[in-house]
C-alpha cells in the first residue's frame, strides 16, 4: 500500500526522541566557507506618470548555513519586517511620483559554505502524522499545486516505495527525465502546472514541480530562492528543499544537476567509461543532499503575503525584487532569455569573494 499521499496534520509530536520542527537549524556538514563582499543595486524605471511606486526586496537570512553582516540600503527602507508565514525578512520602499530611473543600493557581507547532508536511505524515518507547523510545506498553492492530478502522478512515480528518501530520488529522477531547461519558455513563478503542461521551464519550474510532487506523497517541501554571486546574466537561482526526520531540511538543485549531467554525457574529451563514472559521482552527491558555496539563500517558501501587503494580491514568489507601480506589478525580467530586449527593472551586482571559487556544476 502506498504511504501518505497528503499527510494528516496534528499537534506537535516527538518522533524517535526528536522534536519535529520546520524551524530547526540546518544539520549538514559544512566545508569550504567563502565570504563575499556584495554590492547589489536594483535599477528600475516606473511607467511615466506613476503616482505611487512600491518596492520589496528580500534580505538574506543568517542561519546555520550562512551569515549576513553589515546589511545597508540607500535609501533607507520604509519598513523592515519578517512576513508571518515563513519568516522571510523583507525591506520595502515607497516612491511618490518618481521621475525617470530609480536606484536602490544594497551592500552587505555574506559567508556561505558547501553543505553535505550524507542522506542514508537505511536511516530514513517514515512520518505518518506531521505537526501542524509543517502545514505550510504540505499545502497546495496557486503555483505549487497539490491536487488529485498531482497526487495521482506522484503515486505513479513512487509506486510501492514507502521510504521517503527513496521516494525523493524517484521524484527528482522523474523531473530531470521529463523537463527541458529553457529561459525562453518558462513561468518564472515556480509553477508546477506550467512544468507539467509545457515540459520545459526555468529553475523555478523544476523546483516548483519537485515541491508539488514531494508534498503529494507527504514529504514537506519548499522552493528556496537565492543568488549565485558569480558573473552570469541573471544572478537569481532557486533550489528545492525537502524535510526528512533525522536530517531536517535538505537541499537539492534539480535543474543544475540535470544540466551538468547532460554536459558530461556530451563531452567528447572523455571516454564512455569516464563519462559514466563522472555522472555517477555527480548523482551520488545530488542524492546525498548537497548545497554549493557559490549560492546564498535570500528567501524560502512561496505564495506568502508581503509586509506591507501588496496591492495586486499575494505574489507567487520574490526572486530579487518585487515592484508595483500604482498597484500593478512591473514585469519580472529574465536577462538569461536572449529573446528579451526590454526590462522594467534590472539588478547590477558586484561580488568580491575572499578566495577563488569554482562553480561546482561545470
Amino acid at each position: 500500500m502506498n504511504r501518505i499521499f497528503f499527510a494528516l496534520i496534528f499537534a506537535s509530536k516527538v518522533w524517535a526522541g526528536e522534536v519535529l520542527d520546520p524551524n530547526q537549524a540546518y544539520t549538514a556538514e559544512q566545508k569550504n566557507a567563502v565570504t563575499y563582499e556584495a554590492e547589489f543595486d536594483l535599477v528600475f524605471t516606473p511607467p511615466s506618470g506613476s503616482q505611487d511606486v512600491r518596492v520589496w526586496l528580500p534580505v538574506p537570512p543568517s542561519n546555520a548555513a550562512q551569515k549576513l553582516a553589515n546589511y545597508r540600503t540607500d535609501p533607507k527602507p520604509d519598513t523592515d519586517a519578517a512576513e508571518p508565514l515563513y519568516g522571510n525578512r523583507l525591506v520595502s520602499f515607497h516612491f511618490e511620483k518618481p521621475l525617470g530611473g530609480q536606484t536602490i543600493h544594497q551592500s552587505f557581507r555574506i559567508t556561505t559554505h558547501e553543505l553535505f547532508w550524507h542522506l542514508d536511505p537505511d536511516q530514513a524515518q517514515v512520518i505518518s502524522e506531521w505537526p501542524t507547523s509543517f502545514a505550510p510545506f504540505l499545502r497546495s498553492e496557486d503555483k505549487v499545486v497539490v491536487d488529485e492530478n498531482t497526487r495521482a502522478l506522484a503515486r505513479e512515480i513512487v509506486g510501492d516505495e514507502a521510504n521517503p528518501i527513496l521516494q525523493a530520488r524517484k521524484i527528482t529522477d522523474y523531473v530531470m527525465a521529463s523537463l527541458n531547461y529553457s529561459h525562453t519558455t518558462c513561468s518564472l513563478e515556480a509553477s508546477s502546472k506550467w512544468a507539467l503542461e509545457k515540459k520545459t521551464g526555468h529553475c523555478s519550474d523544476y523546483h516548483g514541480l519537485t515541491t508539488a510532487l514531494a508534498r503529494s506523497v507527504g514529504i514537506p517541501a519548499r522552493v528556496t530562492y537565492g543568488v549565485n554571486p558569480l558573473p552570469k546574466s541573471s544572478p537569481s537561482h532557486c533550489k528545492n528543499e525537502m524535510f526528512f526526520a533525522g536530517y531536517g531540511w535538505v537541499s537539492f538543485d534539480v535543474s543544475e544537476t540535470q544540466q551538468f549531467v547532460k554536459k558530461i554525457q556530451a563531452d567528447p574529451s572523455m571516454s564512455a567509461q569516464e563519462r559514466e563514472k563522472k555522472v555517477a559521482m555527480v548523482m551520488d552527491r545530488f542524492y546525498s543532499g548537497y548545497r554549493d558555496n557559490t549560492w546564498y539563500q535570500s528567501s524560502s517558501g512561496t505564495n506568502f503575503d508581503f509586509v506591507p501587503k501588496t496591492a495586486a494580491g499575494t505574489p507567487p514568489l520574490v526572486r530579487t525584487a518585487y515592484i508595483e507601480a500604482d498597484g500593478v506589478p512591473l514585469k519580472d525580467p529574465d536577462p538569461g532569455n536572449p529573446e528579451e530586449k526590454e526590462f522594467a527593472w534590472m539588478t547590477v551586482v558586484k561580488f568580491s569573494p575572499d578566495q577563488a571559487v569554482t562553480y561546482p556544476f561545470k
